[in-house]
């Protein structure tokens, strides 16, 4: 499930380091996941939400909770479909494409 989901799978260690990753999430960043693992994941984050998702992840850590799922905006989706939603919601995209 982790490897061939189509939309991007990672996982992180408790400071926010990717350990692992699925090629979706190599094909959505523009990283092979040799340059993405030991990688903080505020470098993927539009710069006014990194704060945020730092002290969410920092919460998490505190709670010993090491196991999330789930997306908060929209389901999975390909990428071309992801570059047409509103310029509101809090996503940085950048491609090496």
């Amino acid at each position: 499930m982790f490897v061939n989901h189509p939309g991007g799978v990672y996982e992180f260690d408790f400071n926010g380091h990717f350990q692992r990753c699925n090629k979706a999430l190599e094909s959505i960043t523009g990283y092979p996941a040799s340059h993405l693992i030991g990688v903080h994941f505020n470098p993927f984050i539009a710069h006014s939400f990194q704060q945020p998702t730092q002290q969410q992840q920092e919460d998490l850590t505190r709670r010993h909770c090491d196991l999330l799922q789930g997306y908060l905006f929209a389901r999975p989706m390909p990428l071309e479909e992801l570059k047409r939603l509103p310029d509101y919601l809090p996503v940085a995209l950048t491609t090496n494409n």
